[in-house]
């Protein structure tokens, strides 16, 4: 199980064969001429796809320190269109938001007048508009945008951070060699450490919330748990960089997966990860440390890690979230919570992941700024939904080199256990036995000793008379 050069398992750790799947479901706008000419009061959404990938995960820069405790890497992640599991085609026309312009607006807000005023006119000049017409694939995979080029220019030339991604779209900041640099436990010290990444670009903790708990870097990295954790059914907790933060498990019941012949420990994502400040005082420190606003309930808020983009991340259609959210856009549906949990299966010894699902929504807010004319028919606020995704690892699409590690680690292990234990069970007999013979011996010793002694007085008395 430790992470090192010589361990068997390296190459399936930097190159795992398990495909994920993922589903992305869009949001297509279909009244936006209706809504800007003010017939329509509310704008409308239909739910277009899935339209399926399968992701590719490969570690690269792969570095061991000199004891062999931690090992740092990035991320190296690819999508390939699933045609056979999609509903819809690549070229299908989608009306989106322009999550660029919204994030410029949202910026421009804190500068003077005269800039808005000038950026707004930059605007018109780029003939950027509230929303774009794309097709479904350039807006999941990643799109080129005049606005971003040169904004991104500007930060270069001003020696200011810039995105990682060339391109916006839904997987775009996914898609290739992630920045970040990722320092991971080996287990070599601590098997109950494997997998638990403990730096994130060198440090371990994040700057934009207003707790250490909130900040804390050190969880799984989604593939691997401590396994003592696991045995215990204990709360875990995994690292989304994505998100700047980690978000917990808790178990919910034992289960079986391939077809009942692997037992699993099923964890599932708790709903209070959308709570309000009041209904959870942990969830506090998650509240703007600018203005102090808390988000609304049933949606986290993700723009101080994501350059300033108003961001926010939900259930899909807003499940469980205020009423108001529901409420503001037509075409919204009321979903089945048990269709879209986020659950995990679990090794029940090993700690390491076998199965799973995991879904979300983005969303992009309107954030109004005096002077930039383009948003003026939307309200201030307004959660505009993006997309919400389904990311999949099926029991039944493992490849057989994963499911062999599987029956090895229940089958191999329980085997190993059972002779361990009727082992020790018979090496315990074994010294019982040998343990009474030998107090045997000690007690029935005396006793001989008398007989002869008795025996050797009744001769010499004999050879006397």
């Amino acid at each position: 199980m430790v992470i090192s050069n010589s361990s068997n398992n390296i190459k399936m750790w930097t190159n795992p064969s398990p495909k994920s799947l993922v589903k992305v479901h869009i949001f297509n706008y279909t009244n936006l001429k209706e809504y800007d000419n003010k017939w329509d009061k509310k704008l409308k959404v239909q739910e277009v796809g899935p339209y399926v990938y399968e992701e590719s995960l490969e570690r690269v820069n792969v570095q061991f320190d000199d004891d062999g405790n931690f090992v740092s890497f990035q991320e190296k992640r690819s999508y390939n269109f699933r045609p056979d599991l999609s509903k819809g085609k690549q070229s299908d026309q989608v009306h989106v938001p322009n999550i660029p312009l919204m994030a410029g607006t949202a910026m421009s807000k804190y500068h003077n007048y005269f800039v808005r005023l000038a950026f707004s006119s930059f605007l018109t000049g780029l003939d950027e508009k509230p929303f774009v017409t794309l097709p479904a694939d350039k807006f999941i995979i990643g799109y080129r945008n005049k606005l971003l080029d040169l904004s991104q220019s500007w930060t270069r030339l001003n020696g200011l951070e810039s995105l990682s991604s060339e391109t916006v779209g839904i997987l775009a900041s996914k898609n290739g060699v992630q920045p970040n640099v990722i320092t991971m436990n080996t287990g070599k010290a601590d098997i109950n450490k494997l997998g638990l990444i403990e730096k994130l670009n060198g440090k371990d903790h994040f700057e934009y919330w207003s707790t250490e708990e909130c900040d804390r870097v050190t969880a799984a990295d989604g593939m691997v748990y401590p396994p003592k954790l696991v045995q215990r059914k204990q709360p875990l907790h995994f690292l989304i960089p994505q998100m700047c933060r980690t978000l917990p498990l808790v178990f919910e019941n034992e289960a079986t997966i391939l077809n009942g012949k692997i037992p699993a420990y099923r964890y599932k994502s708790p709903e209070y990860i959308f709570d309000t400040a009041e209904e959870r005082p942990g969830n506090q420190c998650y509240c703007s440390l600018t203005s102090g606003d808390c988000p609304l309930k049933g949606v986290y808020n993700v723009t101080p890690c994501n350059f300033g983009v108003p961001s926010f991340i939900s259930n899909p259609h807003f499940l469980g979230a205020d009423e108001s959210l529901l409420t503001a856009i037509d075409g919204l549906k009321t979903l089945d919570k048990k269709d879209i949990e986020t659950y995990i299966n679990l090794h029940p010894s090993m700690g390491f992941s076998m199965s799973g699902r995991a879904t979300f929504q983005l969303n992009v807010q309107v954030q109004k700024a005096f002077g930039v004319y383009q948003l003026d028919r939307y309200d201030d606020g307004l959660l505009l939904p993006i997309a919400w995704l389904e990311i999949e690892l099926n029991e039944k699409n493992l490849p057989q080199d994963f499911l062999n590690i599987i029956y090895e680690a229940t089958y191999t292990l329980k085997g190993v256990k059972m002779a361990f234990e009727y082992g020790f069970l018979l090496t315990t007999l074994i010294t019982l036995i040998c343990i009474i013979l030998v107090l045997r011996n000690t007690w029935e010793r005396p006793n001989r000793l008398a007989v002869n002694m008795r025996d050797l007085q009744r001769q010499a008395e004999d050879n006397q008379i």
